[in-house]
């Protein structure tokens, strides 16, 4: 069992945020069977500070559903921008909690008629049968047998798994595909060699984290791939010349956990609860907390 901590503080939206959240690994669960590596998300809080106000605590957050949304949020932003827009295809490996998510993500900013789903078990099934017909534009779901069934021919991947060893196979990818790898390890070598352009959650956290984002350090210590070639999201979607260079272009997102994404949602997520007058207010170390609505404490 781990307990992890994430932080992340943006002054211009007067908000700083630490995420906590506790896993098991190694263990395999019984309602989707053994798997490469165990991943069970227990209690997930967010603490969430006003920067203005001395950092001063002003809630805390149950974060299980905060999570979901803001680990597809930055998917959606990355396909609007580097995917091709007669994009009508989309291929999921995985569905966990965070499969509905980047489908949805994905859904919102491209005209998508179908939905392929992937998994080793049998929570394909129920996860294209939940979205069948619910997603934007309402376009078919159904579950398939394999990877490489989910992926070739779409014009859009996600891979968002719990595994530690690949699930994506390259070759499988046609020209003109955009690939969304939301976690390290998913993608092969071949994907990363094979994009045109790739976009990264934050270039720095990617190229440097602890543990490493596979394959990607390799491949920058082999030279098969130069730093220069992994571009930071926000510079894709200021810059037009950082986009997609043509329609055979293949373009990859590679997302990881971004404290400063934390910050942003929690501040958003807070100034509506105080606008609506939602929560229960708290008392901490002896203060009393300040009545709802006035942006002190929720």
């Amino acid at each position: 069992m781990t307990i992890r901590i994430l932080p992340g503080i943006v002054p211009a939206l007067d908000s700083a945020a630490v995420r906590i959240y506790a896993n098991h690994h190694g263990r395999p669960v019984a309602e989707r069977g053994p798997r490469v590596l165990d991943f069970v998300m227990a209690d997930e809080l967010l603490l969430y500070w006003r920067y203005s106000e001395g950092m001063r605590l002003a809630a805390i957050m149950a974060d299980y559903w905060l999570m979901n949304i803001r680990t597809a949020a930055p998917t959606g932003v990355a396909t609007r921008w580097l995917a091709r827009n007669d994009a009508r295809v989309l291929g999921v490996i995985g569905a966990g909690r965070h499969a509905p998510w980047q489908a949805l993500a994905v859904c919102c900013v491209r005209p998508i008629e179908e939905v392929r789903i992937y998994s080793p078990s049998a929570r394909r099934e129920r996860t294209a049968a939940d979205l069948n017909g619910r997603l934007p534009g309402r376009p078919s779901v159904r579950a398939v047998d394999s990877a490489r069934a989910a992926v070739e021919d779409a014009d859009i991947v996600i891979t968002v798994t719990n595994a530690n060893t690949p699930v994506l196979d390259g070759a499988w990818l046609r020209p003109g595909t955009h690939v969304n790898v939301i976690a390290r390890g998913e993608s092969d070598e071949t994907t990363i060699l094979r994009a045109g352009r790739i976009a990264c959650s934050w270039r720095e956290q990617i190229l440097r984290d602890t543990p490493d984002f596979r394959p990607v350090p390799e491949l920058i210590q082999r030279g098969a791939v130069p730093e220069s070639a992994f571009l930071d999201l926000y510079d894709v979607v200021v810059d037009p010349a950082l986009r997609r260079p043509g329609p055979e272009t293949i373009t990859a997102f590679l997302s990881q956990g971004v404290g400063l994404w934390d910050a942003a949602l929690g501040g958003w997520v807070y100034e509506r609860a105080i606008a609506r007058k939602v929560g229960q207010e708290l008392s901490l170390a002896g203060e009393t907390a300040s009545p709802a609505g006035d942006g002190r404490n929720a």
